[in-house]
């Protein structure tokens, strides 16, 4: 008889593994967005303390330096890099100080 036979283990293993990865894909999502939220206010309060925010992405000089903040991407659709500069010697930080007097 077909009716006492139970369901093959399959079908519930694939329902768990598609909520399994559906619960990835949005805790993921959230921990972007809460990396996103955390630079919008860690540039934000570069601004307000005067450091420059260099928007040019960290080509030349500010490249490999060990004060050059180059995590700044406020969103996903975010391309254009942005440097924040901690080192007030630092000839691009003069530079950029210069400009906005």
């Amino acid at each position: 008889m077909y009716f006492n036979e139970s369901i093959p283990n399959c079908v519930p293993e694939f329902y768990r593994a598609r909520q399994e990865e559906q619960e990835r894909r949005e805790d993921r999502l959230m921990q972007e967005r809460a990396h996103y939220l955390a630079n919008r206010g860690k540039i934000k309060a570069a601004i307000e303390s005067g450091l420059p925010v260099l928007d040019f992405g960290g080509y030349g000089p500010c490249g490999d330096c060990p004060h050059a903040d180059h995590d700044t991407q406020t969103d996903a659709e975010d391309d254009f890099a942005s440097v924040i500069c901690h080192n007030p010697a630092c000839r691009c930080h003069r530079e950029q100080a210069g400009d906005s007097t």
